[in-house]
């Protein structure tokens, strides 16, 4: 583990993007995360929080950013 941890919102917040966006990364399996234990016990209910590594965001960033297709330059 490299850096501080950040929740689900601090990172949707540095990669200009919504939690659930966030939450479609890591489940998805683009995004890495990890999850803390929960206080209350192993349960189905009590999975624990997500958490996401601040070195994770600038890679992340890559993805959410990629530029689209253009036209431009483009003959028709």
């Amino acid at each position: 583990m490299t850096g501080p941890l950040l929740t689900v919102a601090q990172a949707a917040e540095r990669l200009g993007i919504s939690p659930s966006q966030v939450y479609e990364l890591i489940y998805a399996g683009s995004a890495t995360a990890v999850r803390l234990p929960s206080p209350r016990g192993r349960s189905p209910r009590n999975r624990g929080a997500l958490r996401i590594e601040q070195s994770e965001i600038s890679r992340l960033r890559d993805l959410t950013t990629a530029p689209s297709s253009t036209t431009e330059g483009a003959s028709t």
